[in-house]
């Protein structure tokens, strides 16, 4: 199975033509907007006036709602405040992912200069790997998340449930600067504090009797008492022992093991509920990124935390 990061269409390095990445990516198509109609009882039809939909014109597919005032706004737009981070930031452009039809589209970026090594082992890193969200409704906003990835075993951490900027769509040069300038900061602000959280999480011993605590507590309950459970139990407590890089020093018998265990868990075993509206794939970037699998990841690293700080007496 594909890790997150994988299942994204690649650009990777450095983009000189940014028009040309978005082509790349298939997020390059127009859209447009059509009315809405709704029938009477006399069986007439009259105007929705407070809405309209999204059609994707070189398919007639429709992808969703948008406000007639606030309109449309296509992806390479709607991206384009990205330009000056690749240019002035050192910031590259990895790949990126549109759900379903074009509903949704996704652009994973990476700082190269930020990168953890948690022990001896050089494979045994974590590089700064961001995401921003996008939708085409011009009322919506674009989301910038940090997603610190681990390509070791192709995990990707979750440290907060929440976005950490997100900022309205704008067709102004000195906001997309503004906005630029504003999510490489806030990126970096959060990196930072994720990196000397991953350092103490792999520098502090699980307890053998807090462990299996720890794991019932990500998955929502305080005895193993279903099947279910008790199987999720297992593979996890598994992943812990056994999983890839877990006999690593900054895995072996940590909180930072721990967590990782989760992280594999969820990225590589947990089941998606498929969707009539997305294939498999986007189903499955759906739910890492801001659906269930993503909160029970930011939930293990809020668990993750808390315990790390009992134990060091914070």
């Amino acid at each position: 199975m594909k890790s997150i990061y994988d299942m994204f269409r690649h650009q990777a390095g450095q983009v000189a033509d940014l028009d040309q990445a978005f082509k790349n990516l298939g997020m390059d198509f127009p859209v447009g907007m059509r009315k809405k109609y709704f029938k009477l009882k006399d069986g007439s039809e009259r105007e929705i006036t407070h809405s309209m939909v999204i059609v994707r014109e070189d398919s007639e597919i429709d992808l969703g709602e948008a406000s007639e005032i606030y309109g449309l706004v296509s992806y390479p737009l709607s991206f384009a405040f990205i330009k000056p981070m690749l240019k002035d930031n050192n910031i590259e452009l990895m790949g990126g992912h549109v759900t379903g039809n074009g509903e949704r589209a996704y652009i994973a970026l990476k700082s190269p200069d930020d990168t953890i090594v948690l022990s001896d082992d050089p494979t045994d890193k974590v590089e700064n790997y961001f995401l921003l969200r996008s939708s085409h409704d011009g009322t919506g906003s674009i989301e910038a998340r940090i997603f610190p990835y681990r390509a070791l075993n192709g995990t990707a951490f979750v440290p907060s449930e929440n976005a950490a900027i997100s900022f309205r769509h704008s067709r102004k040069v000195d906001d997309r600067l503004a906005q630029a300038e504003h999510t490489v900061s806030s990126i970096r602000n959060e990196w930072l504090q994720f990196s000397e959280d991953a350092k103490m999480m792999s520098s502090i011993e699980m307890p053998a009797d807090k462990l299996e605590k720890y794991f019932l507590t990500v998955i929502g309950t305080k005895t193993p008492d279903s099947p279910r459970a008790k199987n999720i139990l297992e593979e996890l407590i598994e992943t812990y022992n056994n999983g890839v890089g877990a006999k690593l020093g900054s895995t072996k018998g940590t909180i930072f093991g721990a967590l990782q265990a989760v992280n594999e868990w969820v990225d590589f075993k947990r089941t998606v509920r498929k969707s009539k509206f997305y294939d498999e794939i986007s189903a499955r970037v759906e739910t890492l990124v801001s659906g269930s699998g993503a909160r029970q990841k930011a939930k293990a690293y809020a668990v993750a935390l808390g315990l790390m700080q009992k134990m060091k007496g914070f």
